[in-house]
């Protein structure tokens, strides 16, 4: 094995990566698989709110500290995991309370909005303020 090399000394791409992870999902806590051993799948999708919530919470703070470069929340939504009944409700609730932020903090966008954004944005080589 060899370190990673330092992000800004590799060569310039057009490829933007638009981070999320499986604590921004819902499928592996809220979907059962009988099949995989450490399927989840009967977490209380209060659990799950809260965590999205406090990641949300966190994120707005450091905005407001100054991190300009922490402006984005990805979340994965399977239809087949939130369209069940007892998760439709908690990813409402949850949609309703960051929409509770106001217009100013929060704006919904698609992956592919935004990727053509940074990739314009990285073009004129300017950062957004």
């Amino acid at each position: 094995m060899h370190p990673t090399p330092s992000f800004l000394e590799l060569p310039k791409s057009s490829l933007v990566e638009i981070p999320c992870n499986g604590y921004m999902e819902d499928m592996i806590p809220l979907q059962f698989f009988s099949n995989v051993p450490n399927s989840a799948g009967y977490v209380d999708v209060r659990v799950v709110e809260r965590m999205w919530m406090d990641g949300f919470e966190w994120l707005v703070k450091e905005v407001e500290r100054g991190r300009k470069d922490m402006v984005g929340y990805s979340m994965v939504i399977h239809p087949d995991t939130s369209g069940m009944a007892h998760v439709i409700g908690m990813v409402e609730r949850f949609l309703r309370w960051i929409l509770s932020f106001g217009e100013e903090v929060v704006e919904f966008r698609t992956c592919g909005s935004i990727a053509e954004f940074r990739r314009r944005e990285g073009e004129k080589g300017v950062e957004e303020d």
